[in-house]
Parts: structure tokens; sequence; C-alpha cells
């Protein structure tokens, strides 16, 4: 694996999102910025000791938004929406919005019935205070910890690595970019001094093209559209 530094310019141009990150970790670790981990576990209720939800003790289904206290009344609701013909409404944003709608078509849809749990009415009100201070405990706990991670990391010198990195894989992406825009001006010049090296030459007086480099990428991308134009 090469370090960032030991890149060339056509590698640079050529990373993507992830190997950017990746780079941008490496020089982290390297300037002794260290990475934090960062993780939210939802455990299930069986390793909650301390801060276990009551149980909810009360099984209800739904169709369509609406609740119903057993599945045979969520089912016949279901089927009588599904019996009747529902219209899709549209609209067109680029002339106003939603204000102005119109009918797509009509279909027929049945909704799907699914089971929710819940707390009963009086389990709740009895449990109300243990649910409010498990979830205050929860929330505090998740601060702390945001604050504690927040204390050893130093962002400021982790977007100096990212913008550095950024930034000269965007100064390598410009320059075939612009070296690419440059090649394609040399059929034009070829055809009125009908001698490819002072058409080159044209070419970078025009452009005051002076670094060497970017003159050999001006030729390699004129090579390379001649061979394509073979």
């Amino acid at each position: 694996m090469k370090e960032f530094n030991e890149l060339t310019r056509a590698e640079l141009a050529n990373l993507g999102e992830i190997e950017i990150d990746a780079y941008v970790d490496i020089e982290l670790a390297n300037n002794n910025i260290t990475k934090p981990i960062r993780v939210e576990i939802d455990y299930p209720n069986y390793l909650r000791v301390k801060d276990a939800m009551p149980e909810k003790d009360l099984t209800v289904y739904e169709a369509d938004g609406h609740t119903f206290p057993d599945l045979e009344s969520a089912q016949k609701y279901a089927a009588f929406l599904g019996s009747l013909p529902q219209v899709k409404l549209g609209y067109d944003w680029s002339i106003g919005g939603s204000d102005e709608k119109y009918a797509e078509h009509s279909s027929f849809s049945t909704p799907e019935v699914s089971i929710v749990k819940v707390y009963s009415q009086a389990k709740f009100q009895a449990c109300r205070e243990t649910i409010k201070h498990i979830r205050e405990n929860r929330k505090n706990e998740k601060n702390e910890n945001e604050k504690a991670v927040d204390a050893v990391i130093d962002y400021e010198a982790i977007d100096k690595v990212r913008y550095e990195i950024q930034g000269k894989v965007r100064e390598a992406m410009q320059f075939f970019a612009k070296a690419k825009s440059v090649a394609s001006d040399y059929t034009k010049y070829l055809s009125i001094t009908n001698d490819e090296d002072k058409a080159f030459e044209t070419l970078f007086t025009v452009y005051n093209v002076q670094d060497e480099d970017f003159k050999a990428e001006v030729r390699k991308q004129v090579s390379e559209a001649k061979t394509a134009a073979v």
C-alpha cells in the first residue's frame, strides 16, 4: 500500500470516496490523532437489567392507520377498504406544488393488518413515572458518552487533514480535466499549421502553458484521441 504522499497525480485523481476516507484515517493516525469508536447498541430487553422498560401488556391490530382491539375487526376493515375504488392524486411541483392536484387513476388496494404491542391504559398510568425515569437516564447517559468522546477529539486537526487530502485530489482532477480541454483544441491549430510540432507550440502559446508535466499530459491526451479515432 502506498502512503498518500507517494500517490501519483493519476492515482490521486482516481481516488473514490471510500479511498479518500481511508487515507484521511491513516493520516490522522500518523499525526497521533485517534479515531473514536462510536457505537449505539439497542440491547434486547433480557440484557437491560437496570433500565428495562416495563413489558407492554396489550395486543392491538392496525390497518390503514386505524387501530382495533381484535384481528377480525381489523381484517374486516381492511377488506372493506379493499372493496372500494381509491383515487390516486398527483401534482406537479414545477407549476406550483401540491395545491393543484389531479386524479391519476383509480385502483383497488387492501391495506395490510399489523400486530402492535402497547400498554393498556391502566398499566401505562401505573408505569408512567418509571418509563419517564428510564428514558431520562438513557438520554443523560448518551449525552455523557458523547461529551466524553468529544472531549478527546481534535475536530480542527481532523478537518485540516481532510481538507488537505481533498484539496490535493481536486487539484489532480483539475490537472487532467484542464489538459483534456486544452488538448481538444490541438486539431484546430494543426489544421492551419499542417505541422504537429508547430500545432503544439501554438497550443501552448495560446494557453500560456509553461509546466512541462502539463505539456506532457496534453500530448498524451492528443495521442490517445488519435488512437481512439482510428
